[in-house]
């Protein structure tokens, strides 16, 4: 068995339970925390580094890459702190936005959650996130940007799949030192960093936070103490360099995937797929068959043999095609047992929706030369553009469930009495309707 090194449990300062703000208590506990170990390593090397980590994670990075990251952040002294990328799922994307600061000077946090309710005039808006999680620019977004360098704007879809892009990265030392995104502020759950840098006693995590209020949410009523404390040592060393390593990853919560049921919930718990990430969208599965909606905005049901697939059975939708922006494919069943495929689309300016386009849809109108698909505050419209057409009562007695059976066959059956209200295989009247969704 090899030898492992001390582990001490510090308990906090009772008096620290008086402090109620919530980040004011962390930031003073990181200070605390700050003070023990230099009193405990108070020789500190140049080459020394330091992990500072959330042990309240579902998942830390893996310890062979810290190891290997660490040790080439010793040697070639390119950053100062790297952060690791926190992913969160239901939804999808990079979490930890309260903390994230980009250059220049860009705040990732929504505008409605920020205590300000402002952008402010030298940061690039476009990579703000937007008010709804499944809007235009999402958290998905962000840690596509992390991964790939690619801004939000651009439409086009990856030639290679986020897997294949991960372990291109991952496993070329070539390009190592051009992963890293560099930002003025970030953590992501665990940051490796430079000791000297780390114990710098000009920084603290709770200072004076009276010029740092841009950054403070509504919930808090202040900043992060990660962006207090990385703005200290940038404004003390501007050469401070400190970045999000795309590929090391933390997970705030679990990555638990759908089996072969879907259930009535909200969207965060419906079969989602990014349009900017149409590869690594949600599915239902039983052995060799799956469910999911594929890039080409279609309902697929189908039967894979190693990397090859066959389509069993689809559901394309017949109604929206004129609106080709969306963010979000969303495939949703109802308390009353209705599936619903649904497109969020961009709730702007359509001055081309002629009454013949619209197929039950009746835009909110602007001007006699066009519309908006939802009410103006909204910044995405869900529309459902495909349904299953069928629908059950509703009640306590009712148990609805979208269920891929053994026989790689589709079903919506009420668990309570076995009931069959739908399959793939029936012949059900279509529903052409294109309706806005309530979520």
């Amino acid at each position: 068995m090899k030898d492992c090194a001390q582990f001490e449990v510090v308990l906090e300062p009772d008096h620290a339970t008086s402090i109620t703000n919530r980040v004011e208590r962390i930031a003073y506990l990181r200070d605390y925390q700050r003070e023990l170990l230099r009193v405990k390593y108070e020789d500190i090397q140049e080459n020394d580094a330091i992990i500072i980590a959330d042990l309240d994670l579902f998942a830390l990075p893996n310890v062979n890459q810290l190891v290997r990251e660490t040790n080439h952040m010793i040697k070639n002294k390119q950053h100062d702190a790297l952060c690791s990328a926190g992913v969160m799922y239901r939804p999808f994307g990079y979490y930890d936005i309260f903390a994230t600061v980009l250059f220049s000077d860009t705040f990732t946090y929504p505008i409605k959650g920020r205590l300000s309710g402002k952008h402010y005039p030298e940061e690039d808006t476009s990579f703000v996130r937007t008010k709804d999680v499944f809007g235009v620019f999402t958290q998905s977004d962000l840690l596509e940007y992390f991964e790939t360098g690619r801004h939000p704007s651009t439409k086009s879809v990856p030639t290679t799949t986020f897997v294949e892009r991960s372990v291109q990265r991952e496993g070329n030392d070539s390009i190592h030192d051009n992963v890293a995104v560099p930002v003025r502020s970030c953590f992501g759950g665990l940051t490796i960093y430079s000791a000297p840098k780390w114990f710098d006693t000009r920084c603290n995590y709770n200072m004076n936070i009276t010029s740092m209020m841009r950054y403070a949410n509504k919930n808090d009523g202040r900043p992060c103490e990660h962006v207090v404390f990385h703005n200290c040592l940038i404004t003390q060393d501007p050469s401070t360099s400190i970045a999000v390593h795309p590929f090391m990853k933390s997970k705030w919560n679990s990555p638990d995937q759908f089996d072969n049921r879907l259930v009535p919930g909200p969207v965060d718990h419906s079969l989602v797929t990014h349009a900017r990430r149409r590869d690594a969208g949600d599915q239902l599965v039983n052995g060799n068959h799956t469910l999911r909606i594929n890039e080409h905005e279609t309902l697929v049901l189908e039967v894979w043999n190693d990397t090859k697939s066959e389509v069993l059975w689809s559901a394309k939708p017949t109604i929206g095609q004129e609106i080709d922006t969306w963010t979000h494919m969303v495939l949703m069943l109802k308390k009353n047992g209705k599936l619903l495929l649904i497109k969020t689309v961009p709730n702007i300016f359509y001055p081309f929706l002629e009454s013949t386009n619209r197929k039950g849809i009746h835009p909110k109108r602007r001007n006699e030369t066009g519309y908006f698909l939802c009410d103006e505050q909204r910044e995405i419209c869900p529309l459902s553009v495909w349904s299953s057409a069928i629908e059950g009562p509703v009640g306590d007695a009712f148990s609805y469930a979208l269920v891929l059976g053994d026989d790689g066959k589709l079903k919506i059956i009420d668990e309570n009495s076995d009931n069959v209200l739908w399959t793939n295989e029936g012949t059900y009247e279509e529903d052409n309707a294109m309706e806005r969704v309530a979520w």
